[in-house]
């Protein structure tokens, strides 16, 4: 049978296929005791890298409210502001009727 470029294009999967198996039979895998203390590694620095970011969103947005109350206007949990503030005043109002 003559190579046609369909015939080639047919055979390109299986070739392709078959060259990934080969492939993945010369990868030197992680033993078991490799992958635990990789994952161990992921997890520690995952913890230690979302605690000091936690931290410093803490001291930042702490840092940004005292410099907002410091320059007059009222704290957003302590001062009532218009938006927060529940109390209302009824002698504007006129009865109906």
């Amino acid at each position: 049978m003559k190579e046609t470029p369909a015939n080639r294009r047919r055979k390109r999967p299986v070739r392709f296929l078959d060259e990934v198996r080969q492939e993945l039979s010369n990868v030197t895998w992680p033993t078991k005791r490799q992958i635990i203390a990789y994952s161990m590694v992921v997890l520690v620095t995952v913890t230690v890298l979302g605690s000091f970011i936690s931290a410093l969103d803490y001291l930042f947005s702490r840092l940004i409210l005292s410099v907002g109350y410091m320059s007059g206007r009222p704290h957003p949990k302590k001062g009532s502001s218009r938006r927060g503030d529940t109390t209302c005043d009824l002698s504007k109002f006129r009865p109906v009727g």
